[in-house]
């Protein structure tokens, strides 16, 4: 990777993509999201396993982000293909699009003790809120209403993911879906207290299915987590996902391949 980005030309866009070349046949292209937020997409023309494109995006995103742990994002895969595919020896392009984000996210601001705090819930009324709002956030996204959604967010999930960024995506991603056709909450997982997680609480994932009018194949998660009112919100989304066009061209194996390393 070269260690400086190149001088802006007049009139460039404010998100610059650097391109460069990570082994033959293959290249990388870095474009700034937001606040220490970035997507990587490699281009390969020959068909790649995720774990070994991630594997090969890895020294990029260490570079972006030095010190600070890299955490992966969601990711997508995009085939392309010359307009006259039989007529061309030009092979066609594979690209793997990878968000990643530097450092841990945001610890929530500790809220003071109330003597109006709401009691303290059951695990399956707490499973059961966390379920409607789920849906509710997903109908908020899909109908358009990106305020409402974002809305939904942590201050913590609103640091990494900031309001004009995260609906600039959003507005891509539904010109390439097309519209929802099903959604489906298949599992929720309740932590109480993880070790691993920026602050203490409860933490409620709610692993998701859905199809779309151009994507057959699309799976992730949203994470909630408590609030002293007795409240969730959201603290971290993923989407793993191949549209159509895609899958087509790809071999049954990996098509199974994918759905298993994305846990559809």
């Amino acid at each position: 990777m070269r260690s400086k980005f190149p001088r802006a030309v007049a009139g460039a866009l404010l998100l610059v993509a650097v391109a460069h070349s990570v082994i033959a046949g293959e290249e990388v292209a870095v474009q700034r999201l937001g606040n220490a937020a970035y997507e990587l997409t490699l281009k390969a023309s020959e068909p790649l396993e995720v774990s070994a494109g991630q594997a090969q995006l890895r020294p990029t995103a260490q570079k972006l982000c030095g010190d600070q742990p890299v955490t992966f994002g969601r990711y997508s895969f995009e085939r392309q293909e010359a307009a006259d595919p039989v007529a061309s020896k030009a092979p066609g392009e594979l690209k793997l699009r990878q968000e990643i984000r530097c450092g841990s996210a945001a610890p929530e601001k500790a809220a003071a003790a109330s003597p109006s705090m709401k009691p303290p819930s059951t695990p399956e009324e707490d499973q059961q809120q966390v379920e409607a709002l789920t849906y509710q956030y997903l109908k908020a996204k899909d109908s358009g209403d990106l305020a409402k959604a974002y809305g939904f967010f942590a201050d913590s999930m609103k640091a990494t993911a900031p309001r004009e960024s995260w609906s600039s995506d959003q507005k891509k991603f539904s010109a390439q879906s097309g519209s929802v056709t099903s959604r489906r909450i298949r599992k929720i997982t309740r932590y109480d207290n993880p070790p691993s997680a920026p602050r203490p609480g409860v933490y409620i994932a709610a692993d998701l299915v859905s199809q779309f009018q151009n994507m057959d194949i699309h799976c992730g998660y949203v994470v909630w987590h408590s609030q002293p009112d007795g409240s969730f919100q959201v603290i971290r989304e993923e989407s793993n996902y191949v549209n159509k066009a895609t899958q087509q061209r790809m071999t049954p194996e990996q098509v199974t391949a994918f759905k298993a390393s994305a846990r559809c």
